[in-house]
């Protein structure tokens, strides 16, 4: 029997007894004969948790899903810093994000005052998430949340911003404009440029927030690396070379260990999906015994930005203690529906 990620009383259902939500429908028009044809789209891509040994290099347990409170369309999530809460996009009108107690399984739905929701940054005090998006208003850029009422005030004002993290005191926000990497005192406002530009837009910052890791496609040498650009100032250093057909998944904040001691990445063979460790310090990277395809089986649009960094859903995060991931799970699909005889129904009903 696999072993539960946690114990807390409640029961859990495998991610194989998902039931597929239904989400929006929308008309495609009447034909001639009558019928009303209708897209749908159905999905069980939800979040699930499986207990980790980052040691053994493998699961201890199944991936489990939660009982109650299915949200359509879940993605990146992210642990609170206590590690009792996770947080990740949902499918909504506007910007909504789920709340869910990993204890309970108990989830909320945020629906502020943003128009879209994408990876979500927990403050220190998990009290609030940072997150890039829009207002009503249509301004653009990154927004504080308060995770009980879900009011959003402006931090950074901009439409050019491609990605952000926080420092671990919560002063500093890290981000990306034009290619390159800045470092913005929340308090003073103040800003500075991150030495060891890459021209990456994608970075995931460390827990102790000293780097930045980036991967970077060198289309000349046909290769890939995964590097660590310091956050105090100097060149990146890296940690790992791949060569065409080999291929890297960006990396996210989710994938770093506790301690910064090393990145969990996604790599590409050629042929199949690979999940990898690379230290930071010493020791060589090591392949795991976690197959990517958990949750890349439900990514429909890996946005090949280029042939050896790909971006996408990140599927997975990685526990703050390190004990635990939380995966995406499931797939989404559409469907073309045909409601018969509409036109005789309706003219029955006036009669």
């Amino acid at each position: 029997m696999w072993a539960q990620p946690w114990s807390d009383g409640h029961a859990q259902s495998s991610p194989e007894l998902l039931k597929p939500d239904v989400g929006p429908s929308y008309s495609l028009g009447i034909a001639a004969s009558g019928a009303l044809y209708v897209h749908k789209r159905t999905s069980t891509r939800d979040i699930a948790i499986a207990p980790i040994d980052l040691e053994a290099g493998r699961l201890l347990g199944a991936p489990v899903s939660f009982t109650q409170g299915f949200v359509e369309g879940a993605s990146n999530p992210t642990w609170s810093p206590d590690g009792q809460h996770l947080a990740y996009p949902v499918e909504c009108n506007n910007g909504c994000l789920a709340i869910r107690s990993v204890a309970t399984g108990h989830v909320r739905r945020l629906a502020g005052a943003l128009t879209e929701a994408r990876v979500a940054h927990w403050v220190p005090d998990g009290r609030s998430l940072l997150m890039q998006s829009r207002d009503v208003k249509g301004r653009a850029g990154i927004f504080q949340v308060d995770v009980q009422s879900g009011d959003a005030r402006p931090v950074i004002s901009s439409d050019r911003l491609s990605v952000f993290a926080q420092s671990p005191d919560g002063n500093k926000v890290y981000f990306n404009r034009g290619g390159t990497f800045f470092e913005r005192d929340l308090a003073s406002e103040a800003e500075r440029t991150v030495n060891g530009d890459t021209g990456e837009v994608f970075g995931a910052l460390s827990p102790d927030g000293e780097y930045i890791a980036v991967a970077r496609a060198n289309r000349a040498s046909n290769t890939a690396s995964l590097l660590l650009v310091p956050t105090a100032g100097g060149q990146p250093r890296e940690l790992l070379r791949l060569t065409h057909p080999e291929a890297l998944f960006r990396p996210s904040s989710g994938g770093w260990t506790s301690g910064s001691s090393a990145l969990i990445i996604q790599k590409y063979t050629g042929s199949r999906w690979e999940l990898w460790l690379v230290p930071v310090t010493t020791g060589p990277p090591r392949k795991l015994d976690i197959d990517p395809e958990l949750w890349r089986a439900g990514i429909s649009n890996s946005n090949n930005a280029t042939p050896l960094v790909l971006q996408g859903d990140t599927g997975f995060s990685l526990s703050p203690d390190g004990r635990s991931i939380a995966l995406v799970m499931g797939k989404t699909t559409a469907e073309v529906w045909a409601l018969e005889n509409v036109l005789a129904a309706q003219s029955a009903k006036r009669q």
